[in-house]
This record gives structure tokens, sequence and C-alpha cells, in this order.
């Protein structure tokens, strides 16, 4: 396969490109739009643990590289509007060959190679990009970790269900003094506990469901139950709530 680059080079590719196939049935002509994104992602960041050992992230990051939009082609109704788009947008305005829109799978297959082509072009011309000076160890700050994305991508309903979950493990890990799993556990519930809002008391869940004996396992019992009356607004209930638990610490 050959690009043609009837606007921009070839040699100093924009990352961004109109690419048009032309269907030698009917001389329709079928475009796409390739986007190499600027800067890196990683996908895995934003996939659930329970996804991230399948190897989905590594799938993801390598179709992000390279983002045909759409992925097949669409029919438009003459050269001449793309080269108006490309010039309005300064995009590269890419000819990838023939294909037939009748022929979905092979213009699928042509379409990925286009982009696989010219996304190669863009990366031989970045190496001559200029190289920008790493930070010190001081300035670099850590992205949130995978497992806090989880958390912030949950719905607040979500998060209760999370933390009520998590307090059930630390329990069972201070019962069977899985001092690992109580550490981690409790690492969890405070990360959690930053994305809930200061009317849940999330500080004396905490407390409560790492304490060890029947009282604490009562009161974060209580607790949780509170979470989930305010979330739906039983005011009463959480009234009747307060006082158990009040009298459960002076008890």
């Amino acid at each position: 396969m050959r690009l043609v680059f009837e606007r921009g080079s070839e040699q100093r590719p924009k990352g961004h490109a109109l690419m048009y196939f032309r269907d030698p049935d009917d001389q329709r002509i079928l475009a796409t739009y390739v986007v190499i994104p600027p800067i890196a992602i990683d996908f895995g960041k934003y996939l659930p643990p329970m996804f991230a050992g399948q190897g989905m992230a590594a799938n993801l990051a390598q179709a992000s590289s390279i983002v045909p939009l759409p992925p097949v082609p669409e029919a438009v109704p003459a050269v001449s509007g793309l080269e108006v788009l490309a010039s309005q947008r300064d995009d590269d305005l890419v000819y990838a060959g023939e294909a037939s829109a009748g022929q979905v799978e092979q213009l699928i297959t042509y379409t990925s190679e286009a982009a696989q082509l010219y996304f190669h072009m863009y990366q031989d011309f970045a190496r001559t990009f200029p190289e920008t000076p790493s930070p010190s160890e001081p300035e670099r700050i850590a992205g949130p970790s995978a497992e806090e994305l989880t958390f912030v991508l949950m719905g607040e309903r979500e998060r209760l269900a999370e933390l009520s979950k998590l307090a059930g493990v630390l329990r069972y890990a201070l019962d069977g003094n899985d001092q690992r799993l109580v550490q981690e556990t409790q690492e969890q519930m405070r990360l959690l506990a930053k994305h809930l809002p200061a009317k849940y008391w999330p500080e004396r869940i905490l407390e409560s469901a790492g304490a060890p004996g029947a009282a604490a396992a009562q009161l974060s019992e209580l607790y949780l139950e509170r979470c989930y009356k305010l979330l739906e607004e039983d005011y009463s209930a959480v009234a009747q709530l307060d006082e158990r638990i009040n009298q459960a610490i002076g008890g």
C-alpha cells in the first residue's frame, strides 16, 4: 500500500489526516479521519482492576495509537469537499488507493493498514522533534491510580456499596488476624473515603470497621445503614440512627 499526500508531506505528517479511498465499482469517495494522539494514553488506568490483567489494557493502548474515525470510511460527495476541509482545518489529505464499499471486511483491513502506515510515517517524523528535558524527581507528579479512577467514575450509591463491601472484608480480615489484608483493605477504604461527602462520616466508618470487637462491628453497621438513609433522604430514619449511634458510643 502507498499513501499519496495530496495535502501535507509524508516526510512531515501532521498527525491528523483526512484519508480517502476510491470505490472502483462506482467511483464513490470513501473517507475517514485518522488521529494520532499527541499524548500517550495509558488505558490501564481507566479499567477496573478485574479487567486490567486480561490483556485488555494492552489492546486498548495499541488501538489508541491510531484512531480512524469512523473505522469504516463513509461515502462523501467529492474530493473537493475534503480539500476544503483539510485546508480549513490544516489537516493532511491522503489518498490511500481503491477499496470497495461492498466488501466491508476488506475495507476495514485497508483502513487499518493505511492508518498504521500513516502512524509509522508520523513516528519517523516525531523522532526529529527536539528533546524536552525531563523534570527533576521532586517535580514529578504521580497520576491517580487505576483504583482511584475506578472510584471517581462510580456513582454515589456504587461508592457506598463498595464501602460496605470493603468494611465487610476488613471485619473478616480482623477476625482472621490477616494483617496484610487488613492493611490493604484500610488503604482502599481511605482512598474511597476521599470521594465521599463528609455527611456520610467516612472517617468514623473507617475507625469503627478497623476496630476489634462486636461493639465496633455493630457501630460500623449503624454508620453504613445511616449512609443509605442519607442517600435516600430518609431524614427521620437518619435521626433515629443518630440516636442509636450515640447510645452505642456512650454505652
